[in-house]
């Protein structure tokens, strides 16, 4: 199947456009929002550019004009819905009379006439239904077919590989239209239609005559009447009057010709011996009327309320259309940019555009949403002083430059937008079926940048998930280049459940949720979403899997623990929307996990399915109670789910992922979530070992899930999605329903505007003194002294002291980042104090070393860090850690436990003397812990937030 479809995949991509066309043809038309209206600014920073680098496009201009490359040049650089003001160098004129050049200066397009007038009018008759790409000319033209001719198509015309020469001097001896009609349909061919692509002013001549035969009209009066005056271009038409000479720019002194200036007429010979209008050349414009035009393309079709165009006929505009082998730089009539700027190159891959012989170019960037028009009069008044290379390349790699530098800024990063329906319904509309599928995946990259540029070629994912365990700025660098190989932005998402630092190098790690849950502040939960997500925003991370929503109300669960907020249905719930609602205030997207709710299993997802027992009312009252919550008052962005069994739900053991009676009775229709709905990783246990893998992608979608996470083979996974799509057994509709939630999240973050970071900002922004500082703060209100000897508080800096640190499975803890700090932390407070780390496997020595130390010192505080580790079952000490706590305890002197995890220990040791709670290892927490045992009892101002029972069954409340 894997060699069939992408087989079949190539093919749909070279013929993109007859599919698009054929959809369209079919009556396809499903109404559009309103589409941006171009903004005239002066500021660079309204289009998201660096005035330095704008500036240098303009400067390029103005030099190559002094240096006499080009007498003169108008320029406008467009994005995001602005343009700055056009720009004008040089002059217009040089003789008969010298006039300045301005930015009204009317020009003389030449083949931008081909995109302009002819392209477009061919591709509105396809979308009417009155041609078809496919068409054979002669059935238009029936004298066309001589000389292998009758099997020419109007799609071979468009896209220069009909057979044509490029040109012909027909203008030498023959005169007025018939007669060059019929040199035409008498031209013998270069080549067999199809087989090799020349450019040809003849092809597109041709198209002229094909619209004017369909709709017994001229070019002229079809383009005003459906392009220039609905789009109010008021300046652009074919055969300016005699009055706008003195605005016109002037070309050249016609050396073959009627050797005389051409001003303020066609300068293209053929175009002027027909009377100036020809489907290939003879369209005047100003830069304005230009920049209208192309920011109704930027739209895909539509200018205000103006639809000139389909967003799938743009689409194809710079989509490559012909067989690699003849040519890959060829859209539908327009030329796709490549990696030599200027010219030929445009504003690079990814770009399309067009030039004129008389010095006139356009070149549109859909990634970015700009545009770049520079008009010059390069061959006034002699074709061979002109050096339009001079010019064209500077500026061009200019514009580039500043569009690949163009980033969010911290105002854009610090909040979200109401959501862009119009570019929500453009985009939808403008993709292909694979393309629809590879957007509801969201893979992994494994940490290798190879890896993610192979995933964004071939699958072309809504988004990826930021891997952990990497620096800030190396994260953020990596980011930008994702950014910039996909066609449309990339949405980052990521696990930062207690700050960004806890899975990412130099950036500020906070208290887990459990700690803020025995603040019982939404103060502090607030405050720890507001820092989660100005660091991540600058990473350029937008959306995070956090928070967990789960109500931890089993002690044994082994992979939620401290990830929770508590057993309290209420409070988790409380805490949670208040969570939510403070992180999307500061600019990221949040997500409620795991639902329907995974507080109350002893099995981890992640090996195998688990259940969650109880009545629906049961549920109700507990497990669903915070995400109902999280949508009715967080107006959560997204929700991931579990995979668990819930019997009040379903008769059979089926993960909660793939059951429509939960995630689509239950999420969608009980509790009114209309956000993106995720599965939890595609590739853990409690999914893989019930069904099969291509089931499981096809029924979680079937469920109502949104986004395929971290499947274990992303590859399959978008093949198994297009093979759904294409049986039917997915409805495309409802891939779009998906599809549109994860847009409408791009909108809402700003991507559709930019996708950069700044790099040179990391330092500023992300793991900064005031953050750590806050952190610390935040850290004091958790900590939790749940039992205490007497006299233990302060710690006597006059006695001495010793730490031991024992933690289990070092460099294992669910990819959070292994920080041992407290011993450093508190050798601050007291330089004396002597350390000692241990690990899960304590030998005789360490045994003897430790205990030695015990007896030595007069006070003696032990840090443990029982963490969260996937697959290992429990959050427990094993029995070799817990038989030499014991023995520690047996010798009589204050001792501390501090745990910087699971606040059950105590069930496990209720010998320990005094026992704090940090509930996780941040260095930020280890740091005010090592502080408050210096400081008396009052400073522990967190309550435990769950239950801990000792051997009896009594419950242990905090101190």
């Amino acid at each position: 199947m894997k060699k069939h479809c992408l087989m079949a995949i190539c093919l749909s991509i070279i013929v993109m456009g007859s599919m698009i066309m054929g959809r369209t043809v079919l009556g396809e038309e499903s109404s559009l929002p309103e589409a941006s209206i171009l903004q005239w600014t002066d500021n660079p920073g309204d289009l998201g550019l660096d005035k330095d680098l704008v500036e240098k496009a303009f400067t390029a201009l103005e030099s190559a004009v002094k240096e006499k490359k080009v007498p003169g040049a108008v320029a406008v650089i467009g994005r995001n819905g602005h343009a700055l003001n056009p720009r004008s160098f040089g002059h217009a004129v040089l003789q008969p009379e010298v006039i300045a050049m301005t930015t009204g200066t009317i020009f003389d397009l030449a083949s931008l006439t081909k995109m302009i007038v002819t392209n477009t009018s061919i591709m509105i008759l396809l979308e009417q239904g009155k041609i078809s790409l496919d068409d054979l000319v002669i059935k238009y033209l029936p004298e066309f077919g001589k000389g292998k001719k009758e099997t020419i198509t109007i799609r071979h015309l468009v896209t220069h590989t009909s057979g044509f020469p490029a040109f012909k001097r027909y203008y030498a001896t023959i005169k007025g239209r018939e007669a060059f009609y019929k040199a035409i349909c008498e031209e013998e061919l270069v080549a067999d239609p199809g087989t090799k692509r020349t450019y040809s002013d003849i092809g597109f001549m041709t198209l002229g005559m094909i619209v004017e035969k369909v709709l017994g009209k001229s070019l002229d009066a079809f383009s005003r009447e459906n392009i220039f005056e609905p789009l109010g271009m008021n300046y652009t038409r074919y055969n300016p009057p005699a009055e706008w000479k003195k605005n016109c720019a002037a070309t050249e002194i016609w050396p073959l010709y009627e050797k005389r200036l051409a001003w303020g007429e066609v300068h293209d010979e053929n175009a002027h011996a027909i009377g100036g209008v020809s489907g290939h050349a003879g369209l005047f414009s100003t830069v304005r009327d230009l920049s209208v035009f192309c920011q109704m393309l930027a739209n895909g079709g539509k200018h205000g309320d103006i639809r000139i165009l389909n967003p799938e006929t743009v689409r194809a505009f710079y989509t490559a259309q012909l067989d690699p082998g003849i040519s890959d730089q060829q859209g539908m009539g327009w030329i796709l940019g490549g990696e030599n700027v200027g010219s030929s190159g445009g504003l690079g891959t990814g770009s399309y555009g067009h030039t004129g012989f008389t010095g006139t170019s356009i070149w549109i960037d859909p990634r970015y949403d700009a545009f770049a028009i520079l008009l010059m009069n390069a061959i006034h008044p002699d074709r061979e002083k002109a050096d339009r290379g001079a010019a064209r390349k500077p500026f061009y790699q200019a514009v580039k430059e500043a569009m690949e530098k163009a980033v969010v800024s911290e105002e854009m990063m610090q909040r979200l937008y109401p959501v862009d329906e119009y570019w929500i319904e453009k985009t939808l509309r403008q993709m292909t079926l694979e393309e629809k599928a590879g957007q509801v995946i969201v893979p992994t990259y494994l940490k290798k940048e190879e890896v993610g540029m192979e995933l964004i070629r071939k699958i072309k994912p809504g988004g990826l998930i930021a891997y952990p365990n990497t620096p800030a700025a190396e994260l953020a660098e990596l980011m930008n280049k994702f950014q910039g190989a996909s066609y449309l932005p990339l949405l980052i998402t990521a696990d930062f459940e207690r700050g960004v630092g806890c899975y990412i190098d130099g950036a500020t790690d906070l208290p887990s949720n459990m700690a803020i849950g025995a603040s019982g502040s939404v103060q502090v939960a607030e405050e720890a979403a507001r820092i989660t997500a100005l660091e991540s925003r600058p990473l350029g991370v937008h959306l995070n899997f956090a928070p967990v929503l789960d109500v931890n109300n089993n002690p044994e669960n082994p992979i939620i623990n401290i990830r929770s907020f508590g057993e309290n249905p209420e409070s988790v719930a409380r805490i949670g929307a208040a969570w939510i609602k403070s992180i999307q205030k500061h600019g990221m997207l949040a997500t409620g996990k795991h639902f329907p709710g995974h507080g109350n299993t002893s099995i981890d997802s992640h090996s195998s399915l688990g259940t969650i027992q109880g009545t629906k009312r049961d549920l109700r009252k507990v497990e669903l109670l915070p995400f109902e919550k999280a949508i009715s008052e967080g107006d959560v962005s997204s929700v991931m789910t579990a995979h668990l069994w819930l019997p009040a739900y379903e008769e059979k053991p089926i993960p909660a992922t793939i059951s429509k009676n939960i995630m689509t009775g239950v999420l969608r229709r009980e509790f009114g979530f209309k956000g993106i709905l995720f599965t939890d990783a595609m590739g853990m246990g409690g999914v893989t070992k019930e069904i099969p893998f291509e089931e499981s992608i096809l029924r979680s979608l079937e469920a109502g899930c949104d986004v395929i996470l971290m499947p274990s083979d992303p590859l399959k996974t978008w093949e198994v999605i297009v093979e759904g799509l294409r049986s039917g057994r997915i409805e495309e509709e409802r891939i779009d329903q998906s599809i549109r939630k994860i847009l409408a999240a791009k909108t809402r973050v700003g991507l559709h505007k930019e996708r950069f970071v700044a790099l040179d900002k990391i330092k500023e922004l992300v793991g900064t003194e005031g953050n750590y500082e806050t952190a610390k703060e935040l850290a004091r209100k958790t900590l939790t002294l749940v039992k205490a000897a007497p006299k233990t508080f302060p710690l006597s800096r006059e006695k001495s002291l010793g730490v031991i640190l024992l933690t289990n499975q070092v460099g294992k803890i669910m990819v959070w980042r292994d920080i041992y700090s407290f011993g450093e932390e508190t050798q601050k407070i007291d330089p004396d104090a002597r350390v000692i780390f241990l690990g899960d496997d304590v030998d005789d020595d360490e045994r003897q070393k430790t205990m030695q130390m015990v007896k030595e010192l007069d006070q003696v505080v032990i840090a443990l860090y029982p963490r969260i580790v996937i697959g290992r079952g429990n959050v427990a000490l094993n029995e070799e850690q817990r038989n030499l706590l014991q023995t520690l305890f047996s010798v009589r002197l204050p001792h501390v436990v501090i745990s910087f995890g699971s606040p059950y220990i105590l069930s496990e040791l209720p010998e320990i003397p005094t026992y704090i709670c940090a509930y996780g290892n941040a260095r930020a927490v280890q740091a005010a812990a090592a502080g408050a045992l210096f400081q008396s009892e009052e400073g522990f101002s967190g309550k435990l937030p769950v239950t801990i029972l000792e051997s009896n069954g009594k419950k242990i409340m905090s101190k």
